[in-house]
């Protein structure tokens, strides 16, 4: 069994929510800044499993910012784009592998026409299948989390994610060197889901069952692609995301 604490490679995945400023017309931009965590964040009363990162976006930021941006620019089309990850290591063929989950009716800012269901969305060269071994949940602390026997995934491999936009912000703002020498995909939220009930060894049913289950499950951020770029960041920054 090995212990990986949350600030080992798979704790990189954190990331920020983030605003991408170029048009919402399914192009893919690059100018974007980073709205890193909340501070309407409010410790539960009974919280389903550990809670780490006080602070950070959970499921429930999703709606806040939909409902209060359509209510405060209703004449505006606003789309935002939740990222999700946890922090199980994913490896594949013997290398850590970074996997994102989106929802595929915002495939086009991932560049992509469209996503399925077991398949991962590459921007390098990729065809065929990727074999996956996940780490399974055991145990988690407030210090960390131990990850003890494997579980194993094949998805289909494609490429196509555009290395603009969201990816490049990733990139740009929120990898470590270290993560560049990795590979990055994105699958869809369903996929994703099925990642993260293998992490966790347990069958769940939705995104927020799963964030409620384990504090591993992260919404990593929130991709908001607005052409009234300043009015929407300082619209966000009233709401307390920063």
């Amino acid at each position: 069994m090995k212990k990986f604490i949350r600030k080992s490679i798979a704790a990189v995945l954190v990331i920020a929510a983030v605003l991408c400023f170029a048009g919402c017309n399914g192009a893919v931009g690059n100018d974007a800044i980073f709205i890193r965590s909340s501070i309407n964040y409010e410790l539960p009363d009974e919280p389903a499993g550990i809670i780490m990162d006080a602070g950070r976006l959970d499921y429930s930021d999703i709606a806040k910012v939909s409902d209060e941006l359509k209510e405060e620019f209703p004449e505006e089309t606003i789309s935002v784009v939740p990222v999700y990850s946890n922090d199980a290591n994913v490896f594949s063929n013997d290398e850590v592998i970074f996997i994102y989950g989106v929802d595929p009716s915002h495939a086009s800012h991932l560049g992509l026409e469209e996503m399925a269901d077991g398949t991962a969305y590459f921007a390098t060269e990729q065809s065929g299948k990727i074999d996956l071994e996940i780490s399974v949940l055991t145990e988690e602390t407030p210090d960390g989390c131990t990850f003890g026997d494997l579980a194993y995934m094949t998805l289909d491999a494609q490429t196509g994610v555009s290395e603009k936009g969201l990816l490049k912000v990733m990139q740009d703002e929120c990898f470590t060197p270290g993560m560049l020498e990795f590979e990055v995909c994105f699958v869809t939220t369903n996929t994703y889901l099925e990642i993260a009930s293998a992490s966790l060894g347990a069958e769940l049913k939705t995104l927020e069952e799963a964030e409620k289950f384990s504090g591993i499950i992260n919404l990593l951020g929130m991709y908001v692609c607005a052409e009234n770029s300043e009015e929407v960041r300082a619209c966000l920054t009233e709401l307390n995301y920063k």
